[in-house]
C-alpha cells in the first residue's frame, strides 16, 4: 500500500463525522461556484470555501502533532490551489468529510520533513 494511500486512510478514520459536515462534493462545488461566480451579493460560497480550507490549515498548525508543514511564506491562494487541485485529482474519494480531504490535501503537498532530514 503506498504511503499517502496509508495517509488517507488514517485522516478518513480519524475525522470526525457528523450530519452537518460538508463532503468533498459539495465543497468542490462550492469552489467551483466561487471561481464562476466571484463573490457578489449575498454569495458567499467563495468566501465559505476558502474560510474552510484555511479553517482547517489553522486547525492544523495548532496542534502539537506536526504532520502538515508548509513554507512560511504559503498564501491562501497557494492553499486554495492545493486544495482544489486534490478535489479534483480524487474524485471517488468526494463522499468523504471535506475536512479530511483538505487535511489529506495539505498533508501531501506540505509533509513535514523527519528529523533526520
Amino acid at each position: 500500500m503506498k504511503a499517502s494511500n496509508l495517509l488517507f486512510a488514517l485522516v478518513v478514520a480519524s475525522a470526525p463525522v457528523c450530519a452537518d459536515s460538508l463532503s468533498g462534493k459539495e465543497l468542490l462545488r462550492m469552489m467551483q461556484t466561487s471561481d464562476t461566480h466571484p463573490a457578489v451579493g449575498g454569495d458567499y460560497q467563495p468566501t465559505v470555501y476558502d474560510g474552510y480550507v484555511l479553517g482547517v490549515s489553522d486547525g492544523l498548525m495548532g496542534t502539537s502533532l506536526y504532520y502538515y508543514c508548509p513554507p512560511v511564506n504559503v498564501t491562501r491562494k497557494q492553499l486554495r490551489g492545493v486544495v482544489t487541485a486534490y478535489l479534483k485529482s480524487h474524485p471517488n474519494d468526494l463522499h468523504v468529510p471535506g475536512g479530511a480531504l483538505v487535511t489529506a490535501a495539505l498533508i501531501e503537498a506540505y509533509p513535514c520533513k523527519k528529523k533526520s532530514e
